[in-house]
């Protein structure tokens, strides 16, 4: 049972390091070839470090956390206070979303060895996990300041203080990252996202870019620019993208949806339906396909099975106010206007600030007659989207129904202003128009 030296250890370690840098660049043959170097090496020098290269093995190219775990358990059987070994433990344990035992770990780690840059990051990184973003910011400037060097440590900065919603703020890190090591296509795939989260669109696509040039096999690239394009407006490009991603990963369920929201985008509906059919196959929970689900159909006339969609949505996540208020909507082209409001006041209740939600239960109350109510929804809705057209052509109908037909004609102008080709609006002027002409003739 061969037992290393310090200076065996310290040779196997850069070597670990070595191959989970390749890995980490998305050079896959390249760390794996390492990595079977590194096993094969330690077979001679330690029993230890020769268990833990075989998870490594496991980890990186079965992706089988429970039996790297059990080898790198039995490498801490015979070097328990190996801060290496314990670090790398709390990742396969962060891995399997056991976070508890996983910072466990990683605080006996940084016990051993409190001057390690790498325990202090990956501490950090298990706290992003989960959700604990602020502190994980302040491990990630720990482990800075102890490497200056270490890009892994600021951009996984710059992704906490994304998450934080300091965009702004995460570029700093971010180039830092990027300046350090400019041929690490995940800087560049994170530097697409937070361009794309403050609205710099041709910044965030040159960057996926970049990070497609690295990893071209990377699905998340194709599924990200995919996404962004679709953020700008650019679905039928966006489509291109989720395809590609689908060639990488055909069972990934969430772009399957995302395939499906560019498509109905379009104007596919029928499309749409098949795309999120696909999803719920593959993943039958996604709440979020099934409320995209029952939007498709609703807007198919299928509106019984799109209010079944939106019930089965809700079963899953009870607390979103989208399906709550899709629902009503659909239940107001049913003509059950009555029972939609309950479903408006419910996704209100549940997020007070949602204009969407405040414009429809005003359309169901003028539907209902109730146009005075109506307008102090829709004025609601207007407080917190000045821009949203349907809110003014609706206010609009609802003052025409109150023979208020200045104020009318003055909201439909306005849903004009914004989107001059809002067909809605301009039947409506016409509307009023004869309305007027009747009441002149009337005179």
């Amino acid at each position: 049972m061969p037992t290393g030296s310090d200076r065996d250890v310290r040779a196997l370690r850069e070597m670990s390091r070595e191959a989970d840098g390749r890995l980490s660049l998305g050079d896959a043959d390249e760390g794996a070839r390492l990595l079977a170097r590194a096993a094969e090496t330690a077979e001679t020098l330690d029993d230890a470090y020769a268990l833990f290269f075989q998870g490594e093995l496991l980890g990186w190219m079965e992706g089988d956390y429970e039996g790297q775990e059990r080898l790198f358990r039995e490498a801490l059987g015979l070097r328990g206070d190996d801060a290496f070994l314990l670090k790398n433990l709390g990742l396969c344990l962060t891995a399997q979303s056991r976070f508890a035992e996983a910072l466990a770990a990683l605080d006996q780690a940084i016990a051993l060895a409190p001057e390690d840059h790498a325990v202090w990051r990956e501490k950090g990184f298990t706290l992003s996990r989960m959700g604990e973003f602020e502190d994980a910011a302040t491990h990630f400037d720990r482990a800075i300041a102890l490497n200056p060097e270490d890009f892994h440590a600021y951009r996984e900065k710059a992704s906490a203080l994304a998450m934080l919603g300091e965009a702004e703020a995460a570029l700093s890190p971010l180039a830092k990252a990027l300046a350090i090591s400019p041929g690490d296509g995940r800087s560049w795939r994170l530097s697409g996202v937070i361009h794309s989260m403050l609205g710099h669109e041709e910044e965030a696509l040159a960057h996926f870019d970049r990070s497609l040039e690295l990893d071209p096999d990377e699905q998340d690239g194709w599924r990200l620019k995919g996404l962004t394009l679709s953020r700008f407006g650019r679905d039928e490009e966006a489509i291109a993208y989720f395809d590609k991603a689908l060639a990488l990963e055909p069972e990934d369920a969430d772009v399957w949806r995302q395939r499906g929201v560019s498509l109905f985008t379009l104007g596919d509906a029928q499309g749409a339906v098949a795309c999120f059919d696909q999803a719920l196959e593959l993943d039958p929970d996604d709440w979020d396909a099934w409320r995209d689900r029952g939007v498709a159909l609703s807007s198919l006339g299928r509106n019984e099975e799109a209010l079944g969609a939106f019930d089965r949505a809700m079963e899953f996540h009870p607390g979103d106010y989208e399906s709550l208020r899709q629902k009503g909507v659909t239940l107001c082209r049913l003509g059950l206007s009555e029972e939609a409001l309950s479903h408006f006041d419910q996704a209100l209740a549940i997020n007070p600030g949602d204009y969407d939600s405040w414009r429809d239960k005003g359309a169901a109350l003028s539907k209902l007659g109730r146009d005075e109510e109506a307008l102090s929804h829709f004025d609601r809705a207007l407080e917190l989207d000045p821009g949203d057209h349907h809110a003014w052509r609706q206010k609009g109908v609802a003052l025409s129904n109150l023979g208020k037909y200045a104020e009318a004609r003055a909201a439909f102008d306005q849903a004009l202003a914004i989107n001059p080709s809002d067909p809605d609006a301009l039947r409506e002027i016409y509307a009023l128009r004869a309305k007027l002409a009747t009441q002149t003739q009337g005179g």
